[in-house]
Order: structure tokens, then C-alpha cells, then sequence
């Protein structure tokens, strides 16, 4: 059955009241000659507006960021939130059939309206908010960042300070398709359990300007926000003996900073990570009522994290082999 609503959401106290904690950042300056010439070669709106912003704000033409390291700048929360509306629907059905015992499909179609939606935006999102926007400077993203206005020094214009805090960005669309598949069967004396689910992310954009309801930064394929993602386990028992196997799935996205409408023309191939397939076994024999041995090995294929990244999509610590004794009295 479809189902609807529509409801305010209340802020938390540490979207209000996080204090102000310093960080390090390392954007992609939207003015950089590069990122224009990417938006103005796929013919994207915000080219031409950027382009007049950067030079509205002392920007040279041809201006390359003149940064090699990472810059200094702070996080907070934001007590002058004001509370988000989100629409949502959702359908979707159950499938057991009576002629295959243990098979359970399920699919949900999900479509999310997030409005006056408060998120903590990048250092990314913030630059490309304030100079992407119609309303330069007066817009909610350009108090937020400063830059280095001593004609004398070798960081000439580039970035010096980023504050990245809870904003009410504008508004938040996505949409997608959970499904899960479950089979459960014996096979003499060993019970046998399958499982798949996963997300088909179909759309996922950030209109960041409250003040200008068209302008859109596309998010779907960047980290963390790939387009396909699921899970495959595989379990056996017999006996007191379990054995189990998962595979983590997640299609093709962007590494960190990079912005999935401009990849190909900035960065190429460099900027998008393959897709990851993650593998994990493990085991469990209960030796009796009160003592179980249990082990396994998590990132079979020993991946490692993304360039970008320090623990993402797996551990720094590469291919992991752990064994165990739970006593219980």
C-alpha cells in the first residue's frame, strides 16, 4: 500500500548548540580556472554565474588555487535553525510464495522532500554554494569562508578559513528502490539461509540557495552516495556449527571533494572510485551450554581504503583474521 505524509522534523541540541571545535579542509576551490571551464564545457548553469562571482570578488581570469596544503578553519551547530518539513511517500509490496517455502521478496519505492532541510554542507558544499548562487555575496554560505587578501603573499586570494556549521540549506529530493530477497531451506541436516538487499539510488539533489529554488548541486554517484549498494550473506548450520560468508557491494563514486557532474572533465578516471566489493567469512562451533569458539576473516581480497580516505569503504588495517572464546557462567 502507498503511504504519504508530511510532518515537521525538530532540530537536535547538537545541530543548535554543537560548540565551535577547529578542523583542517582540503576543497577544491570552485574559482580555479579548471572547475569553470567544467561547467561551462557540459553547459551547466552555474558556469556562467560562478564565473562572474569569482570575478565580482577579486578573482583574476585563468586563477589557479595556490594552496598545497590543508587550510585551518572550525565546525559548530547553528542555534538560528529553523525546524525542517519533509513529504515522503513510499510503496511497496511482500512477496511469499506458497509453491517455494522459505522465499520472502520484498521491494519499496521511496520518495523523499526534505524542505528547509538542516544539514552540516561540506567545505565544498559552502564554496560552491557561495559563488554558485545568484545572490552573491549576500547569501547564507559566503560569511562562511575567507580569503587571502595580501597581493604580496604566494596565497594571493586563495581560501585561509572555512566555518562549516548546521545550515537550512534549502531543500533535499531523493529517490530510490530498497529491495530484499530471503530464502531459507534444509539440505539433509544443515539449514541453509540466503539473504540479498540492497538500494538503487535513483536521485539525490541539494537545492543549496533558499533563495533561488533552481539551483541544484547533483550528490547521487559522490562518496558515500553511489548509485547501486547491497548486501549478500550466506549462512549454513549444522548442528552446532555455524558458517557464514558476506559480500558488501557499492557501484562507482566520487573520492572525496570531487563533484560528480565535473569528474570526467577535472579530474578523468582519477576522480571516481571503481566499484567495491567487500568479502568476509566467519564462524561459530558452540562447544557446549556455556562455551563457544568462534573466528573469521573480514576483507578476504585485503582492499584498502579509498586515496581519499582513511577507513572508507574498509579498515586501514587491510585483510583481518580474528579468533575468539565467549565463556559464558
Amino acid at each position: 500500500m502507498p503511504y504519504c505524509i508530511s510532518k515537521p522534523l525538530t532540530e537536535t541540541p547538537s545541530e543548535l548548540f554543537s560548540p565551535n571545535q577547529g578542523a583542517f579542509f582540503t576543497p577544491v576551490d570552485p574559482c580555479d580556472v579548471a572547475e569553470i571551464n567544467a561547467l561551462l564545457a557540459i553547459g551547466d548553469p552555474r558556469g556562467p554565474i560562478r564565473q562572474a562571482n569569482c570575478l565580482a570578488d577579486g578573482i583574476p581570469p585563468g586563477f589557479t588555487d595556490p594552496l598545497t596544503a590543508r587550510l585551518v578553519g572550525a565546525t559548530s551547530g547553528n542555534p538560528d535553525l529553523i525546524e525542517e518539513t519533509a513529504d515522503t511517500f513510499t510503496v511497496g509490496f511482500i512477496w511469499a510464495p506458497e509453491f517455494l517455502a522459505g522465499l520472502t521478496l520484498t521491494v519499496d519505492y521511496w520518495d523523499i522532500t526534505i524542505d528547509d532541510a538542516i544539514d552540516a554542507p561540506s567545505e565544498e558544499d559552502i564554496l560552491d554554494g557561495c559563488y554558485d548562487s545568484l545572490q552573491f555575496p549576500d547569501n547564507q554560505f559566503c560569511p562562511l569562508l575567507s580569503r587571502n587578501e595580501d597581493p604580496t603573499s604566494p596565497q594571493f586570494k586563495g581560501l585561509n578559513f572555512i566555518q562549516v556549521q548546521q545550515l537550512n540549506i534549502g531543500s533535499l529530493e531523493a529517490t530510490g528502490i530498497d529491495f530484499a530477497a530471503k530464502y531459507q531451506f534444509d539440505i539433509g541436516a544443515a539449514d541453509v539461509r540466503l539473504g540479498l538487499s540492497g538500494t538503487k539510488m535513483n536521485k539525490l539533489d541539494r537545492f543549496f540557495d533558499p533563495l533561488d529554488p533552481t539551483a541544484v548541486d547533483p550528490e547521487l554517484g559522490e562518496l558515500q552516495t553511489p548509485e547501486w549498494g547491497g548486501n549478500f550473506t550466506a549462512g549454513v548450520v549444522i548442528g552446532p556449527v555455524k558458517v557464514g560468508y558476506r559480500l558488501q557491494y557499492m557501484s562507482e563514486q566520487g573520492l572525496r571533494e570531487v563533484e560528480i557532474e565535473t569528474a570526467s572533465f577535472v579530474f578523468g578516471p582519477a576522480g571516481i572510485a571503481d566499484e567495491t566489493y567487500i568479502h568476509d567469512i566467519s564462524f561459530s562451533w558452540d562447544l557446549n551450554d556455556n562455551y563457544q569458539l568462534y573466528g573469521g576473516v573480514n576483507n578476504i581480497s585485503d582492499e584498502i581504503p579509498f586515496l581519499t580516505e582513511y577507513a572508507f569503504p574498509v579498515s586501514p588495517l587491510g585483510r583481518f583474521f580474528f579468533f575468539g572464546l565467549d565463556v559464558n557462567f
